[in-house]
C-alpha cells in the first residue's frame, strides 16, 4: 500500500473515530441533562407540586349543579351582532382625567362623532330579541359553577368555543343594563349585572390562562357598567348590597395559580411529545404557496431530493436531532423553573401580599433565570416558525414558557384594583343614600357597609379616599407605579387620551360636567378620541 493511500486510510479512520467520540460525548451530555431534569422534577414533587395532568385532575369531576348547559342553550338566542357588536353604549368612558361620561344619559349611541348610526330604539330591538337568551343566562349564573367538561389531555390543541360567547354575553347584558338605566329601570339593570358577575364567578375553576383572561375582560365590562349603575338616582340599597356581595365573591389570584399549574403540565406534555415524536417544524408548516401536485414520479422525486438535501433542510434536521436527543431535557427544566416562579408569585398574590412586591420579585427572578424579554424580542417564543428555523428559536419556543405569561399577573393586579375600587364605591353610595352625604373616611363604612377598611392590592395599605370640594369624592389606588401621587388621574402626557389605568394614580371617576363633555367632543373631532 502506497504512503498516500495509507495516509488517506488513517485520515478516514480518524474522522470516523472523531465522529463516534462526538456521538458518545453528546449522548453522555444528553444523559446528564436528563438526570438534571429528573432530579429537579423529583425535588418539585417532594415539595408537593403537581406536575402532570393526572395529579392535577385526580379529584376533578363535573359537578351536578352546573350552569354550562343553560349557558350553551342561551347562545343561539343572544343577538350580539347588532348594535352591541358595532356600537354599544359608552360605559364609564373617560372624557377628562378622573371624569367619565354617564353613558345611559346620552341621547344617541354615537356621541361626539359626526355620524349617528344607531339609536337607543335600535338597541332595544336587539335586547328584545335576546330575552329568551337572558332568561337562560340567569339560570346559568344562578348555578355555583360553569364547567364545560374540558379535555385538558388535548393540551394546547384543546378547542374553547365557549369563551367568545361568554364575553359576548357580558357585552350584551351590560348593554341591556345601560338601556334599562336609560329608561329609568335600575332594578332590571342590577339584575343584568348580577347575571354577568354570576357568569364570571362560575368560570373561576376553568384552569386555563386564556379562560382567566376572558374572565378578567368580562369583569372590566361589568365594572364599567356598575359605575354607570351607581350614577342612577333609582339605585336602591338592596340592589347595591347584592352587587357588592357579587364583587366580594370574585377571585382572580387563586384561579390564576391553578391556571399556571395547568400551563406547566401542558408545557411539559408538549415538550415530551415532540421529544418522542419529532416534527417540530411541522407545527408551523403552511400549505400556502405549495407547488401544484404532479403525477410525474421522477419530477416529484427530484424535487423532494433537492429540498431534502438543501442546506436549510439539513440544518433543520440537525437542529431537531440535537434538540430531541439532549437539549430538550435542559429546555424542559428551564420551562419548569420559570413556571415555578410564576406559580409562586400567583400564590403570594392569593395570600394577599402586595402586588408591588410580587411583581418586582417576579421580574428579578425571571431575569436571573434569563427568562425575561421584551415582547418584540427575537428570542421570544412567538418568533419561532416561518423563516426563523434556528436552534435558538426552537429552544426558546419550548423553554420560554414564562415569556408569553410574564405580564399576566399585571392583568390580575388590574382586576383586583378594579374590584377593590368598585366594592368601596358601592359602599360609599350606600352610605350616601342612607345619610345624604359622603363619609369623611372609609373607616366610617366599617362595619355597616364594609367588613373592614378596603385594602389597596398594589401596596397593601388602605385605599386612599377624601371628600372633594365640589361635593364628590376622590377614591383611588396608587396604581401600577406603586407611588401615591395624591389621587392624580393625569397621564404623563397631557395630550394622551385619558385612561383610568394609565393615570399616575388609579382614580375611580366622578361624573363629567357639561363643560368637560364639550371639551371632549372637541378632542373627538380634532384628535380622534
Amino acid at each position: 500500500m502506497s504512503n498516500g493511500n495509507m495516509k488517506r486510510r488513517r485520515m478516514a479512520i480518524g474522522v470516523v473515530v472523531a465522529l463516534l467520540l462526538g456521538a458518545v460525548g453528546f449522548k453522555t451530555y444528553g444523559w446528564w441533562l436528563k438526570h438534571q431534569l429528573d432530579r429537579y422534577r423529583t425535588q418539585l414533587t417532594a415539595q408537593g407540586e403537581k406536575l402532570t395532568l393526572a395529579t392535577l385532575l385526580a379529584d376533578r369531576k363535573v359537578p351536578d349543579q352546573n350552569g354550562a348547559g343553560a349557558f350553551l342553550s342561551a347562545i343561539p338566542h343572544l343577538n350580539t351582532r347588532g348594535v352591541v357588536g358595532t356600537n354599544a353604549p359608552p360605559m364609564m368612558r373617560l372624557v377628562a382625567p378622573g371624569r367619565a361620561l354617564t353613558g345611559w344619559q346620552v341621547p344617541l349611541l354615537v356621541y361626539g362623532g359626526e355620524h349617528v348610526t344607531n339609536r337607543w330604539e335600535d338597541l332595544a330591538v336587539d335586547v328584545d330579541a335576546s330575552r329568551d337568551g337572558f332568561a337562560r343566562l340567569e339560570e346559568a349564573a344562578a348555578e355555583p359553577v360553569l364547567d364545560f367538561d374540558l379535555n385538558y389531555a388535548q393540551g394546547f390543541t384543546l378547542l374553547l368555543p365557549h369563551l367568545a360567547p361568554l364575553k359576548g354575553a357580558a357585552q350584551i347584558l351590560a348593554a341591556a343594563a345601560m338601556l334599562d338605566l336609560h329608561r329609568g329601570d335600575a332594578a332590571d339593570a342590577a339584575r343584568r349585572l348580577h347575571t354577568v358577575l354570576g357568569l364570571i364567578r362560575g368560570m373561576k375553576d376553568e384552569r386555563l390562562v386564556i379562560s382567566q383572561l376572558v374572565r378578567m375582560a368580562m369583569f372590566q365590562i361589568a365594572v364599567a357598567a356598575i359605575w354607570e349603575y351607581t350614577q342612577s338616582p333609582a339605585a336602591t340599597e338592596a340592589d347595591l348590597q347584592m352587587l357588592q356581595a357579587d364583587l366580594a365573591a370574585q377571585d382572580f389570584s387563586g384561579p390564576m395559580e391553578q391556571s399556571f399549574e395547568m400551563e406547566r403540565a401542558m408545557s411539559g406534555m408538549t415538550i415530551r411529545y415532540f421529544r418522542d415524536k419529532g416534527g417540530i417544524y411541522d407545527m408551523y408548516a403552511s400549505g400556502s404557496g405549495a407547488a401544484p401536485a404532479s403525477t410525474n414520479v421522477s419530477a416529484v422525486l427530484a424535487r423532494n431530493a433537492e429540498k431534502l438535501l438543501s442546506p436549510r433542510e439539513i440544518r433543520k434536521t440537525s437542529n431537531e436531532i440535537l434538540w430531541q436527543s439532549a437539549l430538550s431535557y435542559e429546555d424542559e427544566r428551564r420551562a419548569l423553573r420559570s413556571m415555578q416562579v410564576l406559580i409562586e408569585c400567583a400564590r403570594a398574590a392569593a395570600s394577599n401580599q402586595p402586588y408591588q412586591i410580587i411583581l418586582s420579585n417576579q421580574q428579578a427572578r425571571l431575569a436571573a433565570l434569563g427568562q425575561l424579554v421584551e415582547p418584540d424580542d427575537d428570542s421570544s417564543p412567538s418568533s419561532f416558525g416561518g423563516e426563523n428555523d434556528s436552534l435558538a428559536s426552537i429552544r426558546n419556543a419550548f423553554a420560554g414558557a414564562a415569556l408569553s405569561l410574564q405580564k399576566v399577573l399585571n392583568k390580575v393586579e388590574s382586576a383586583e384594583i378594579n374590584r377593590a375600587l368598585a366594592i368601596s364605591a358601592i359602599a360609599l353610595k350606600r352610605h350616601q343614600l342612607q345619610h345624604g352625604v359622603w363619609p369623611d373616611t372609609l373607616t366610617a363604612l366599617v362595619p355597616e357597609y364594609l367588613p373592614a377598611a378596603p385594602r389597596d392590592p398594589v401596596d397593601g395599605h388602605p385605599l386612599r379616599y377624601r371628600r372633594s370640594a365640589d361635593g364628590g369624592f376622590v377614591l383611588y389606588s396608587v396604581g401600577t407605579n406603586g407611588t401615591d401621587d395624591g389621587g392624580d388621574p393625569n397621564r404623563d402626557s397631557a395630550r394622551a387620551r385619558p385612561i383610568m389605568s394609565a393615570g399616575r394614580d388609579w382614580v375611580w371617576p366622578q361624573p363629567a360636567t357639561a363643560a368637560e363633555i364639550r371639551a371632549w367632543e372637541t378632542n373627538v373631532a380634532v384628535r380622534g378620541w
